[in-house]
């Protein structure tokens, strides 16, 4: 049975862009090769690492994204191993996970806010209005 994998590997800088290319190219052929089938082929990049690997401060990451039976994965295993401008490769079972759709059990109903009547004043009251001056005056006199 066929599986999805993610293969991602660093090449050593010793050697400039173009053999970054072939030992990619010498990978994806090894895959090909094992009826394999390449889905994703990101684009090398170069980049600094954290901490030096064999005494290398910077190499060129490639990833790719593969179909290939699993009794295939031992011997390109193998091959990636032996190859000496590999510094380091990582493969990992690449497992997609669906989205369920969320159900809910009752319909949300939107609030619809009750209007409001104006309050009424107590009978024999009055509104008055009163002017913004008239109430600094007795502020004034209430804080002397």
């Amino acid at each position: 049975m066929k599986q999805d994998y993610e293969l991602s590997y660093l090449i050593s800088d010793i050697s400039d862009e173009e053999n970054s290319q072939i030992v990619s190219g010498q990978i994806s052929d090894l895959i090909q090769e094992k009826q394999g089938l390449i889905s994703q082929d990101l684009p090398t990049r170069k980049i600094l690492l954290a901490y030096p690997i064999n005494k290398e401060k910077e190499a060129f990451l490639k990833t790719c994204i593969f179909n290939l039976e699993r009794e295939f994965l031992p011997d390109l295993e193998k091959q990636i191993k032996g190859n000496k401008d590999v510094l380091r490769y990582l493969l990992v079972k690449r497992i997609v996970y669906k989205a369920k759709p969320t159900r809910r059990t009752k319909p949300i109903k939107p609030i619809i806010a009750k209007e409001q009547k104006p309050t009424k004043l107590p009978e024999g009251t009055k509104a008055t209005k009163v002017e913004l001056e008239e109430i600094g005056k007795k502020l004034d006199e209430i804080l002397k």
